[in-house]
């Protein structure tokens, strides 16, 4: 059995930082969505960026718990990077995406988008093929296709 003994207090400081810092990460989500919708980029960009540090490093898991926040928070910063044009950075979010919530046609519909602005039209054409796997009946990925499909 688990003896916490004088941790207690250190877990509890643990918690309650980590609870304080998805608060404002979703603050910070808000703030992003809100600067997307009026086309201000950059701004959402950092908006995410900043709510990704707070909940999420490179070198951490990421508690199952907040696996579909975090993937949100990649998507929504990769479709900023599609509108700045960074495609490499977009397509590296979507791929991030699709590793914390797999299932998420969204993910895959953002990996299309970067990789077909980056010229690789048959990888996009892949990305959306394993997303209609996922769900056959999807729109938004059958449109996409279809919009590929002429190019």
């Amino acid at each position: 059995q688990l003896q916490l003994g004088d941790d207690n207090a250190n877990i509890s400081t643990i918690v309650e930082t980590f609870f304080d810092d998805v608060v404002i990460a979703e603050k910070a989500k808000i703030t992003g969505n809100e600067a997307f919708s009026k086309n201000k980029f950059v701004v959402a960009e950092e908006a995410y960026t900043k709510a990704l540090n707070l909940v999420h490093d490179d070198s951490s898991s990421v508690l199952p718990c907040m696996k579909e926040f975090v993937g949100t928070l990649y998507s929504n910063r990769s479709a900023c990077y599609m509108n700045l044009k960074r495609y490499e950075d977009a397509l590296a979010d979507a791929d991030l995406v699709l590793k914390y919530r797999p299932g998420w046609t969204k993910g895959f519909f953002r990996r299309a988008q970067a990789l077909a602005a980056s010229g690789r039209v048959d990888d996009a054409k892949e990305a959306l093929g394993k997303g209609l796997v996922v769900d056959p009946g999807n729109e938004m990925l059958m449109s996409e296709l279809e919009k590929l499909r002429t190019k």
